[in-house]
This record gives structure tokens, C-alpha cells and sequence, in this order.
């Protein structure tokens, strides 16, 4: 004679505390992406092997009061290169041409918010 054992296994997940015997939810933490508080402005003509500096520190903003990391990209290198210092970004100025530089805020948290800076150097 054969035995054969069925058995169902049912997982249940909770999140909160069982306290006597009612369950108190925790409230999950909803991270808010970095906002853009400025508009991208025109385009900026500057001159060959000048330095500009531009202060993202008031364009960007986090409703969660997260510390935003400026980050920065020249889209042509050989027209301008791009460095960053805190919230301060250098833009140096290479070779006569246009150029875009996207600044990104992270809240470190998964958000980001961009946006673009277009230069002439002339």
C-alpha cells in the first residue's frame, strides 16, 4: 500500500508590528526626484580659453530636503571641457564652436533631475 502526503504551503507577507493583535502598518519613505526651479537659459557666448562658473546650487530643489550631487557632461570636449566643485560648475572654454553641458542633480537616493546649458565660443 502506497501513503502519498499533499501539502500546500502559504507564505504571507506583512509589513508592520502585530500588537495585540492588531497590525500597525509602517509607512514606507517615498523618495521625491530633484526638481529643475529654473528654466534653461539661452544660449551664452563666451570666448576661447575663459573659465565660466555657474552655481547650480538654486536651480535645483528637494521637496524631501535630500543633499543634492551635481554631476556635469560637455558634449564637446574639444569646444569646452567641464569640471565640478560642489555646486559649482567650470566650464573652460577650448576652441571656437557650440557646446552643451547637462548638469544632473542626484538626491542620492535614485532621483535625478537635468538640465542643459548651450555656449557659443567665439
Amino acid at each position: 500500500m502506497q501513503l502519498w502526503i499533499l501539502s500546500k504551503v502559504i507564505i504571507v507577507t506583512m509589513t508592520g508590528l502585530l500588537m495585540n493583535g492588531e497590525i500597525l502598518e509602517s509607512a514606507s519613505e517615498i523618495n521625491h526626484p530633484p526638481e529643475l526651479r529654473e528654466e534653461m537659459p539661452d544660449p551664452e557666448t563666451i570666448v576661447p580659453w575663459a573659465e565660466y562658473e555657474i552655481d547650480v546650487r538654486d536651480v535645483f530643489s528637494d521637496v524631501d530636503g535630500d543633499e543634492l550631487v551635481f554631476s556635469a557632461l560637455s558634449q564637446s570636449q574639444s569646444v569646452a571641457k567641464v569640471e565640478v566643485e560642489g555646486s559649482i560648475i567650470k566650464v573652460m572654454a577650448q576652441k571656437t564652436g557650440k557646446v552643451t553641458i547637462i548638469v544632473t542633480a542626484s538626491d542620492q537616493r535614485g532621483g535625478t533631475a537635468s538640465t542643459a546649458y548651450r555656449f557659443i565660443v567665439n
